[in-house]
């Protein structure tokens, strides 16, 4: 009896075990095959065409390029100077080149998160604005706010996102217009921001690629040392908070240096240790572009060789929620499939961390649409009337901010020189017009549209705008020029341009409302 008992109690046992594992197997089996990466898809990018160089900032403020270079790592910064313009417009650019590049039809798209500190406005969100210039009709959009590691916590919130299962196409867009925060006297952050955006589209996949991981932090001791004092609830906009320069980045620069290279580097060696990758695993580390010292002694703490680190801060400066993006977008070319990526960001806050993706395609052919040189100098880079009078446009926008910006730096009887110089550098290095003269259209569009310049005394401080722009409060007399974006068409004068100056104006406030 006893000897049948343990049979019995034997094979209940064994046939328990088996079903077990059976059961344990499928269940595996099951989460396996049903498991659900977010994959990077595309990139899309954006700068404006001003470019602020350490020249023209050694002009505003007690500093040189010597000492620029140094210290930051900083050539140059493009600028979103055009008046009326935000962080959405950069946005949608990036967007809108991102939707080309992966063919996203707009009714696709699911979700749109935009991580930015510099919003068009305190509400909506500007991810809101993007949904309708974008013509998103099925994608609900918010904004994310963490400054400079706001695109990584975008990264993490998009690819859960994804890996719920109920999304199949998302854009994330870090973009920042960092020049209308930042106070153009104040040599200690002045040189180092600069604007821009990036877009990645997230898509789900089966594939061992994608966002794999990450580390994200926040301890709030950052408040003291990188914040914006007012503008918020707890100091609200007053004449006061205006007068006192209250409305632009104050930083502690060395405070900040040491805890973004302790964090960033902590934060990357857990990562890396987590995901069991050695260093010679790792093919890429995209650091936040802060200032080349930090991203250097990053680099140096994780014994990361310099050609595996991504660097294009030298072009670009700080671009806040945009770096990150901003760096695939230039190295995109040189990634392959299956490549280790680690992502590291450090911000106010303080907020920070790091990302690990296995990047998932190979390098693709860009989609470009180039238009055809013509002959005529004017034309070159345009093929019909409607990019003719788009290039006049773009100038007169140029013309407008460069020579507010001579007038009020120089003082002097040769800003106007100095602005169709200044236009002619900037328009050869954005392509298609290195190869005429500035002076001649500028002078023939300034005819056209009888615009008033900005008067040789300002009646304000320039030095507290918000950001360089044609502003027309800066001793600007408006009531004889054109505004493009709103449809004024009252053109001045009786000459014989006049009737082309109707049409221009007319064909331009279309382009204008198409783009």
């Amino acid at each position: 009896m006893v000897i049948l008992s343990c049979i019995s109690f034997s094979f209940l046992y064994i046939c328990a075990r088996c079903f077990l594992r059976y059961h344990i197997f499928v269940i595996l089996k099951i989460d396996l095959m049903d498991k659900i990466n977010a994959v990077i898809t595309g990139v899309g990018g954006y700068v404006p065409d001003y470019v602020l160089t350490n020249d023209e900032i050694s002009k505003m403020v007690d500093t040189t390029d010597e000492w620029i270079m140094g210290r930051i790592g900083i050539k140059e910064r493009h600028i979103l100077n055009e008046e009326g313009l935000g962080t959405s417009y950069m946005a949608r650019k990036a967007a809108k080149q991102l939707m080309q590049r992966t063919k996203s039809h707009p009714d696709d798209i699911d979700l749109v998160i935009v991580a930015t500190t510099t919003s068009d406005y305190r509400f909506p969100s500007t991810a809101s604005i993007l949904c309708e210039r974008l013509g998103l009709k099925n994608a609900f959009a918010f904004d994310m706010q963490a400054v400079c590691s706001g695109f990584l916590y975008a990264m993490e919130t998009g690819a859960n996102f994804i890996r719920s299962g109920k999304y199949k196409k998302i854009i994330i867009v870090g973009a920042d217009k960092m020049s209308s925060v930042i106070d153009y006297t104040d040599r200690a952050t002045c040189p180092i921001f600069g604007d821009g955006a990036a877009a990645f589209m997230l898509e789900p996949t089966t594939e061992e690629v994608g966002i794999m991981d990450s580390v994200l932090r926040t301890d709030g001791k950052g408040l003291p040392f990188l914040h914006i004092k007012a503008g918020g609830s707890v100091c609200p906009p007053s004449y006061y908070s205006l007068d006192h320069h209250l409305h632009y980045i104050y930083q502690e620069g060395r405070t900040v240096f040491k805890y973004a290279v302790a964090n960033m580097s902590d934060a990357c060696e857990a990562i890396i240790a987590r995901n069991h990758l050695t260093k010679e695993e790792v093919d890429w580390v995209i650091p936040h572009q802060a200032n080349q010292r930090i991203i250097t002694a990053v680099a140096q703490r994780l014994e990361v060789p310099s050609e595996k680190v991504m660097v294009n801060i030298e072009r670009y400066g700080n671009t806040s929620a945009g770096t990150l993006p901003l760096c695939i977008w230039d190295f995109e070319k040189k990634l392959k499939k299956g490549d280790n990526l680690i992502f590291t960001a450090f911000g106010a806050g303080f907020a920070w961390g790091a990302v690990y993706v296995k990047w998932g395609y190979d390098p693709k052919e860009d989609v470009t649409y180039r238009i055809p040189d013509t002959s005529h100098p004017l034309l070159k880079g345009g093929e019909d009337l409607f990019q003719f009078l788009d290039n006049l446009l773009h100038i007169h926008r140029l013309q407008s901010s460069v020579y507010f910006f001579a007038d009020h730096y120089y003082r002097s009887q040769s800003a106007g020189t100095y602005a169709a110089k200044a236009i002619q550098r900037i328009l050869s290095v954005g392509g298609g017009f290195s190869d005429f003269d500035a002076e001649y259209p500028l002078e023939l569009f300034q005819q056209l549209l009888r615009t008033t310049y900005v008067a040789r005394r300002a009646h304000a401080d320039g030095n507290r705008m918000l950001s360089f722009g044609s502003h027309r409060k800066e001793g600007v007399e408006c009531h004889n020029s054109v505004d493009f974006r709103h449809g004024d068409s009252e053109l001045g004068g009786y000459d014989p341009l006049h009737l082309f100056g109707q049409i221009a104006v007319q064909m331009l406030c279309f382009m204008q409302n198409i783009d």
